[in-house]
């Protein structure tokens, strides 16, 4: 069991070293645009990527990884926004909006 481990944990060091670091945030279970990391998750299925080293990758748990790339949540292959979703795009304008108005506040002095 543990070999099975040490060869899974090779292969995300693998999968990683092969994707950009945009690719990597994209990934990352905790980013706030779940349609992107799902989409990115679902590339790397689709290059044959097992959905344990995903998991491994991606900080998701096994049975997440298998709904997502399953498509599992769509009705007729079309994805409804979540309040997740939402949450995501909240938090974006907001920091957004405070870097415009620390950007503002520079030019002002």
């Amino acid at each position: 069991m543990p070999m099975k481990e040490e060869k899974r944990k090779i292969k995300a060091q693998k999968v990683l070293e092969s994707l950009t670091e945009r690719e990597i945030k994209d990934l990352h279970r905790d980013n706030p645009f779940i349609t992107v990391r799902n989409e990115a998750i679902r590339e790397l299925r689709s290059k044959k990527v097992e959905h344990e080293v995903i998991g491994l990758v991606t900080g998701l748990s096994l049975s997440q990884v298998k709904n997502i790339s399953d498509r599992r949540g769509y009705k007729n292959g079309h994805r409804e926004v979540t309040q997740a979703d939402l949450r995501g795009i909240r938090r974006s304008f907001r920091d957004l909006w405070k870097e415009i108005i620390k950007l503002l506040g520079d030019k002002k002095k």
